[in-house]
């Protein structure tokens, strides 16, 4: 038997770093066409009416959203190494149980938790970079409008921005005052960094910086003004959640309770889960149970989340 898990292992380890090398490969042709076209279309970006920047999304192909992933969160990674790590993730976490447990369910469960863990962890570090960046925009849009009304141009206020602001917003006005100094069109690095920082506030910023290229206008009080506006938003979400953090936190305990004292029960008189079980009936409340629990979270959650 060890020797049927040693060969399970094996195979399944050959499949997923096959599996890993096929998507890398087949995916790099097309990527470099894709970057190729982009570009060549940089200047044409210039001359060309600003649209709709949501309406430019990126193809929903698996590196360029692990791209996007790690580009949130902040990490210096390309898409194989992060592949990478996944499979060899998947891999632990498979051989875990076959070596130790000798089973098959297992390793299977191992499997896919271990390769789901890393993407976890980076969707959790992305949150909180794009929460770090929210919580910092309107002064950095402030202190844009500044440098604006003060005579700089875009490229010198996003260097400004750049040199005086921390954190991860520092990064992108960094990134973007680097594309400007490169000659690109502000509309097109917008673009880009609007993949970067995926947030309803900075898609607003870079809208009205594609309709100043297009209509001219005053740019540092269109700036202001969302300045106004997001910071209002990110009160109003305070004032939000200081009034629902009781009931939140009243269903989160709810839920715990509920899966702690099955978890108890399973501790202290494990026969009484058992009797429930081969009861004719037991299945089905079980099932139930556990039906209107997560309908009820679900439930919650859409209640609270309001978008403003």
């Amino acid at each position: 038997m060890t020797l049927l898990f040693l060969i399970t292992f094996a195979t399944v380890t050959t499949v997923m770093l096959a599996v890993a090398f096929l998507i890398r490969d087949v995916r790099a042709a097309r990527l470099q066409r894709l970057q190729q076209r982009l570009d060549g279309s940089l200047e044409a970006a210039r001359l060309e009416e600003p649209i709709a920047l949501e309406r430019r999304a990126t193809p929903g192909t698996l590196d360029h959203d692990l791209l996007d992933l790690l580009a949130r969160c902040g990490n210096v990674l390309d898409p194989p190494a992060a592949l990478t790590i996944v499979a060899a993730c998947g891999l632990v976490g498979c051989a875990f149980p076959l070596l130790v447990w000798e089973s098959l369910l297992g390793g299977a469960v191992g499997l896919v938790s271990g390769a789901v863990l890393p993407i976890l962890w980076w969707k959790v570090a992305a949150r909180r970079r794009m929460a770090a960046i929210a919580k910092a925009l309107p002064d950095t849009f402030d202190a844009l409008a500044d440098a604006l009304r003060g005579g700089r141009s875009l490229e010198q206020a996003a260097e400004m921005i750049a040199a005086e602001s921390q954190g991860p917003l520092a990064q992108e006005f960094d990134y973007c005052a680097s594309q400007l100094r490169l000659g690109h069109a502000p509309t097109a690095v917008l673009q880009r960094m609007l993949q970067r920082v995926p947030l309803a506030e900075f898609k607003l910023f870079a809208t009205a910086v594609a309709m100043h290229q297009q209509t001219g206008g005053n740019l540092a009080h269109l700036i202001e003004r969302l300045s106004r506006s997001v910071r209002d938003r990110q009160e109003f979400q305070g004032h939000l959640n200081a009034a629902t953090a009781g009931s939140r936190l009243s269903a989160v305990g709810l839920i715990a309770v509920s899966v702690l004292g099955v978890a108890a029960l399973l501790l202290i008189d494990p026969g009484y889960l058992q009797r429930l079980i081969s009861y004719r009936l037991g299945p089905t409340l079980l099932a139930i149970a556990g039906v209107l629990l997560t309908v009820g979270s679900v439930w919650l959650w859409r209640i609270l989340r309001i978008k403003y």
